[in-house]
């Protein structure tokens, strides 16, 4: 055993032992609940294993064969074919952590969490070397690291860095999918990438290039202290060589614009290029061309793309099956015992695929608009009122920005304990304004049982989200513009003026700008807010 290994069983081991000091509170007895969960499910998986015949066995390993056959005609980059389509994932590196030490420095030496004591969203990567991980609570990171600085999120410093580097991603690819707010992947065909190289070629290093809006509109602190020459890019052949070339001269483009690094990941599908993401990270590309089985196969199961840690714990005590490997040797077994969709997923993700690659969850096809606060757990009425109101407000703003109304409403929210509940309105009429999904929010909230008639909050909350659905057809063309490309035409919801705005956070900008010259006016509309919750509550 080397020195590394040493110190990775030492690190585990104060992790376990911080674990079980804390297993009477709420995240533990949560987690406790989760593994309850999974081991009744898998007595019942066990149960039904004893009961199969060889000759459904036998069934289910042509039934499995048959289906690596149909994969191998949709995706036959994976069985050596040269790829039409090459897929490139890209990954901000700690992102939050990344942004704030941006304005402090100082940051970048010492182990940091963003979040706060109850959960952390994310850490840098020197908290990482403690066994600090994002979703993990602040006060168990604590433990592991006392010196660890946990700062609050502020999420509106974060959407304006992303919206710069979406914004210069898009230029490379205008139907990028956007996976949230810190990762994204980028496709490329032969034509595609003959035309982003004339791009990348046309930009070089020049951010300037990347913002031709009045700068006077809007202070962008400029971040290009490397003075790096860029050599164009000569070739256009399509294959993983010049791929690479391109990806890392767009990643250091991001980091001029922005002073955020970010990785990269290349390979013949999105769940390939994501797992190849992480590789070389933090500001690094890896490229996964060949040999697709050698980099997965002997992987843990949730060490790829799909598979998180409940999966993984259900599949290791139902099957034994801790690895790739495993997994594909007894996806029969699963065939049998499981519902058909969820072992086709597993099928599939076992190949490297990921759940965009054979599913149609990607932005484009988003048809739902959606905001989500987390915040320190309270019972406070007010409060929560208050940040409902935020919520539906900024969506209603988003609504009216692009013309369209909903009538689907969905809250979500997140209790103390981190058990999570959805519930759900189909509405008769088409609304956007904000104080109709507010109606709508907090009666869902009434019928949540969590809030009583007295105001009474039965369980403390730490998230509270309001989404908005069913867009009619006659809106279509609205929900296109709102889902579509940053370089259009965009309307002030406040002002009402046109513009043409290379980037979304420019645009942002302004409607901040706007908000804020109206802010006595919003401070007057909240003040009534708990008069008018009164009055409703006596209707």
């Amino acid at each position: 055993m080397n020195e590394s290994d040493e110190e990775d069983l030492l690190e585990k081991d104060k992790i376990k032992k911080i674990s079980l000091a804390t297993l009477d509170d709420e995240f533990s007895e949560n987690k406790e609940t989760k593994l309850y969960k999974i081991r009744n499910k898998s007595y019942d998986i066990l149960q039904k294993l004893d009961s199969i015949t060889p000759s459904k066995i036998e069934s289910a390993l042509q039934h499995v064969k048959l289906l690596k056959k149909e994969m191998g005609s949709k995706y036959p980059a994976l069985f050596d074919a040269d790829p039409m389509i090459i897929f490139c994932h890209v990954d901000l590196d700690s992102f939050y952590a990344s942004v704030e030490s941006l304005e402090n420095p100082e940051y970048k030496t010492i182990p940091l969490g963003v979040g706060n004591m109850n959960m952390l969203a994310t850490c840098n990567y020197v908290a990482r070397k403690y066994g600090i991980r994002a979703g993990m609570p602040g006060y168990m990171a604590k433990q592991l690291c006392p010196t660890l600085k946990i700062v609050k999120c502020d999420f509106q410093k974060y959407n304006f860095f992303s919206e710069q580097v979406m914004s210069v991603l898009s230029i490379f690819d205008e139907k990028i999918e956007i996976y949230g707010i810190d990762e994204a992947c980028l496709t490329f065909d032969v034509l595609k990438f003959k035309n982003s190289v004339s791009k990348m070629n046309m930009i070089g290093f020049n951010i300037s290039l990347l913002n031709k809006e009045d700068k006077n509109k809007i202070q962008i602190k400029e971040y290009s202290h490397d003075r790096s020459v860029y050599v164009p890019m000569t070739s256009t052949k399509f294959n993983f060589i010049n791929i690479k070339k391109l990806i890392d001269n767009i990643r250091h483009l991001v980091f001029l614009r922005t002073g955020l690094t970010i990785s990269g990941g290349i390979s013949v599908t999105r769940g390939l290029s994501k797992y190849a993401c992480g590789i070389n990270k933090p500001n690094g590309s890896f490229v996964i061309d060949k040999d697709f089985d050698g980099h997965i196969l002997d992987l843990e199961t949730d060490k790829i793309n799909g598979i998180g840690s409940a999966t993984k714990e259900f599949l290791a005590k139902s099957y034994k099956i801790r690895t790739i490997r495993e997994l594909r040797d007894n996806l029969h077994f699963l065939y049998l015992t499981m519902p058909y969709k969820s072992f086709k997923n597993l099928f599939y993700l076992s190949y490297g695929l990921s759940i965009f690659d054979f599913s149609d969850r990607t932005n484009k096809s988003r048809q739902s608009v959606g905001k989500n606060v987390t915040f320190r757990s309270t019972i406070d009425h007010s409060e929560i009122c208050t940040i409902l109101w935020r919520c539906c407000t900024s969506l209603s703003d988003k609504l009216k920005m692009k013309n369209i109304k909903c009538n689907i409403i969905t809250l979500n929210y997140k209790t103390s304990n981190f058990s999570s509940k959805t519930k759900q309105i189909k509405l008769n009429k088409k609304i956007n304004e904000d104080i109709e999904i507010f109606n709508v929010g907090y009666d869902l909230l009434m019928d949540s049982k969590l809030l009583t008639t007295n105001k009474n909050i039965l369980n403390p909350i730490r998230l509270l989200g309001i989404t908005c659905s069913g867009f009619s057809n006659d809106d279509s063309n609205g929900l296109s513009k709102f889902l579509g490309s940053v370089y259009e035409k965009k309307i002030c919801p406040v002002c009402k003026k046109a513009s043409l705005h290379l980037n979304n956070f420019l645009f942002e900008s302004h409607v901040n700008s706007c908000i804020n010259a109206q802010h006595t006016e919003e401070t007057k509309r909240k003040s009534t807010l708990d008069a008018y919750i009164k009055k409703k509550n006596r209707e």
